[in-house]
């Protein structure tokens, strides 16, 4: 291999993107590696946020390597970041043409592109393609999710939650975006089952624990409520919540517990 390519891939790989650059450039175009070196120097200047110089190597790539799915998706992204958002819908376009539809990551990348346009339908289009490959494939999953929830689709964003909490196997830490999706959408109750409904080890049952918490602190922003007791008693987040729950489904707003008084105000 070229040195100037070895030593030019040390310095990226180091995130030292202008000096790896520097070697890049030293490789002449009669070089059987120069398209090669083309590549680095395209993602250096991406790395760099030199997006249009980017654009320019990359056409120019395009223009030899028209089937090239990394080029059309890295013009879409230049493109996006340069808020030249025809041009990415047209580079999109053309990546759909091109796209490995048997490649569920590459169909995941193009929903991603297709998200940060905004453009939710297409991308639960492409997190379906994904899905239709492994339907167990959790980042398609949640990026479906974080869609259906921009269109504010209740029954596409509790469809997709059910799904990702079969495929995360009751692990609190894989399920933390769906009970974010969950408290966004103030279903306080589908929180708490999926804390509950978790397994636990310590370091778990204690983030469980401060996850609750999360969840009461909502509900009294949310209802414009807290709870009021006559004697000072250790009253346990598990208490606090049920009788919280209680007040938003039935407007019960005082009582006894542990044989003392309590008032929601």
């Amino acid at each position: 291999m070229n040195e100037n390519i070895e030593q030019g891939k040390k310095e990226f790989d180091e995130k030292n993107y202008k000096d790896a650059m520097g070697h890049f450039k030293q490789v002449q175009k009669d070089d059987s590696e120069y398209e090669y070196a083309q590549v680095y120097i395209f993602l250096c200047l991406m790395k760099l946020r030199c997006y249009s110089d980017a654009l320019n190597i990359i056409n120019s790539l395009i223009s030899k390597n028209p089937y090239n799915e990394m080029f059309w998706h890295e013009k879409a992204r230049c493109h996006i970041f340069l808020k030249e958002n025809k041009k990415a819908e047209s580079a999109l376009a053309e990546l759909e043409r091109v796209v490995d539809g048997q490649d569920k990551d590459s169909l995941l990348n193009v929903a991603r592109l297709y998200s940060l346009l905004d453009d939710y339908d297409k991308v639960i289009e492409y997190c379906d393609k994904a899905l239709a490959i492994d339907g167990g494939f959790k980042a398609a999953l949640y990026e479906k999710a974080l869609a259906a929830s921009s269109l504010k689709d209740d029954e596409l964003v509790d469809s997709v939650s059910e799904d990702l909490i079969r495929v995360c196997d009751g692990d609190l830490f894989s399920l933390m975006p769906v009970f974010l999706l969950k408290l966004f959408s103030k279903k306080y109750e589908a929180c708490l089952e999926i804390v509950e409904g978790s397994e636990m080890d310590d370091v778990k049952k204690e983030f469980g624990e401060d996850l609750k918490i999360v969840i009461y602190n909502w509900m009294s922003d949310d209802l414009n409520a807290k709870i009021a007791l006559t004697q000072d008693i250790d009253l346990d987040v598990d208490e606090a919540l049920k009788l919280m729950f209680e007040f938003k489904n039935t407007g019960k707003d005082f009582g006894k517990i542990h044989g003392v008084h309590y008032f929601i105000l």
